[in-house]
């Protein structure tokens, strides 16, 4: 890392973690220089287990309303470069305006398609009722307007939903990581960025896809998985 300062992550959280995960070992198979300080949750969850297992501090919320205050008070004592959010909650005003971090979102669509929809079970499970042809995520600047924030960076697939359902599920999960990887290295690059790397038949990135994705393999998917 050519002693590059560490970009300071926080992570808001709600559900499995998976993409949380993915980050975070990303992180150490690249040797890249951001570092995961914290992991503010609404819930137990995934996401809130797997930071107490690597040791990741963690601080929960389930009364995410009446505790916005302690919220706020929390993000400034951490003071974090990033916020990634995953958080199935809406970011009020106060809280967008608590650090001067850059805060990003992931979105399991290609926005503005199902824009304001929460949860990546809940939007496949409407792409798939409405036969959508191209699926995908978003990351995006968050903004006080719902997934309006100016786009990052976003990853696609092409699906035939006659194809199993599993593993066209996991195929969105991945391009959803390497969407969130993307965002993060275009959004807060390090002082020296990994070389760009063209996009594959498999799926579509812009920008493309700055990282290796046979550095990826299917060992790593499933360390993933099973954190």
């Amino acid at each position: 890392m050519n002693n590059q300062k560490l970009q300071r992550i926080l992570v808001l959280a709600s559900g499995g973690g998976g993409t949380y995960k993915f980050l975070h070992k990303a992180i150490r198979l690249l040797g890249l220089p951001y570092t995961i300080v914290a992991a503010v949750c609404d819930r137990e969850c995934g996401a809130a287990e797997y930071a107490r297992k690597e040791d990741i501090p963690l601080h929960l919320f389930p009364d995410w309303r009446s505790q916005e205050a302690d919220i706020i008070s929390t993000l400034r004592q951490i003071a974090p470069d990033i916020i990634l959010s995953t958080v199935h909650r809406i970011l009020t005003p106060n809280v967008l305006s608590a650090t001067p971090a850059t805060y990003v979102n992931i979105h399991f669509s290609l926005l503005p398609s199902f824009a304001g929809l929460i949860g990546m079970d809940r939007i496949f499970a409407l792409a798939r009722q409405q036969n959508v042809r191209v699926i995908g995520a978003t990351a995006h600047y968050i903004t006080e307007e719902l997934d309006g924030g100016p786009i990052i960076a976003q990853g696609a697939l092409c699906v035939d939903w006659t194809d199993d359902i599993a593993t066209i599920k996991n195929a969105l999960f991945r391009v959803s990581c390497l969407t969130i990887l993307n965002a993060l290295l275009t959004a807060c690059p390090p002082d020296n960025p990994p070389m760009r790397y063209a996009n594959d038949g498999s799926a579509l990135y812009s920008p493309h896809l700055p990282i290796d994705k046979q550095l990826f393999t299917e060992q790593f998917w499933l360390n993933v998985k099973n954190a």
